[in-house]
Parts: structure tokens; sequence; C-alpha cells
């Protein structure tokens, strides 16, 4: 059991410094996400992401190891997650919030928030900040459930709500988000695993 753990723990530092830009392994030991056009997507990792149809990978984004899901059909993020913002309107800058039971001071490895073809992803500083609105994806056979619930329909198509609650006695962990499109990826599904 205790050689799991340490396979699984070298397995993740692995990949999360080659997403860095580091290569720690042989171009033979490490399992790959490759597109159609054989173009790596990312490095598998395994672990609670990890299924028959999908996998959760690490890839290189900007300089930040981003951790993103991913099936056959293309990348996906943390579902039922949303961006944040300092302001009412959610026109500031995007910040994304961290679920952790500690206060960490910086991301090791940042899972994203995926809104259409964006990716809003955590860097740097983690700090409580007050927070006064969420953007969310727009359902859309609903689109107007937004409205309907006292939401905004941005010029993103997605839906900003203003009644997000910030209590200074116990603050939402965040950071500024960094933001990229998926499709300058230049991916092309299905995907697939390759391997040793």
């Amino acid at each position: 059991m205790r050689l799991a753990r340490i396979l699984c723990a070298l397995l993740c530092l692995c990949s999360i410094a080659w997403a860095r830009g580091k290569n720690p392994l042989p171009r033979h030991g490490k399992l790959l996400l490759k597109d159609a056009h054989r173009k790596v997507v990312g490095v598998v990792m395994l672990g609670n992401g990890a299924s028959q149809t999908s996998v959760q990978i690490v890839r290189n984004v900007n300089g930040v190891p981003v951790s993103f899901f991913a099936d056959a059909a293309g990348l996906t993020g943390n579902s039922g997650d949303m961006v944040v913002n300092e302001s009412p309107d959610c026109s500031g800058a995007p910040r994304v919030t961290v679920n952790e039971s500690t206060s960490p001071s910086s991301f090791m490895v940042a899972i994203p928030v995926i809104l259409g073809p964006m990716a809003y992803f955590g860097q740097g500083a983690i700090s409580a900040v007050p927070l006064v609105s969420e953007e969310g994806p727009l359902d859309p056979a609903n689109p107007q459930d937004c409205t309907d619930n006292g939401g905004t329909i941005t010029s993103r198509n997605t839906c900003c709500d203003n009644g997000f609650f910030y209590d200074p006695s116990n603050p939402t962990l965040s950071a500024a988000a960094g933001v990229v499109n998926m499709n300058s990826f230049g991916l092309t599904p299905p995907f697939h695993v390759d391997g040793p």
C-alpha cells in the first residue's frame, strides 16, 4: 500500500513537472493524452478524476500547470464552479474560488472553471477579498432562467448573479484568474491515451 502511494505521488509530481515545461521521465515513461492528429493534449494523471471513459490531465497554460478533465470528445473543467468577481456586474477582473479547508498561499495545480470555450484558472496569491457577484453558464435550452432568477445575461453569453453573499467573518478564498480560449490549443477530437 505504501509503495502504491509513493508511485502515485511520483507520477503526479512528474506530471506537474512536465506541465511546467520540464521532462522528468524518459519519453517512454509517460501516459499522454493525444488528439486525432497525435498532438499532445497533456500528461495523464492517475487519481480521483480517472474513469473508464475520462481522465485527468495536466497541461502547461501560459507557464501555469492546469489540470483538465478530458474524455474522447474534448476537455472539461470543474463542473458546478463559477467565476467570481468584486464588481456587482461581473465586469471586473475574474477570480476563481479555492475549496480548501486550510489556507494555502498559492496553487500547485490549477483546476479551471470552464464557461463556453474559455477556461478560467487560479494563478498567483490566494486571498480573501469581498466578492459580490458570480458568473456561470447559461442553460441553452432556458436562457431566461438567468433573468427570471435575478441574474443578467453578459456579452460573453454567461449569467451574472450579483447575489453572491460576502461574509467578512467567513470570507471566501479566491485568486486572480488566468483566462485562455481553449480553441487556441488547436486540438482535434477524438482524444486517446498513448503510452509506453
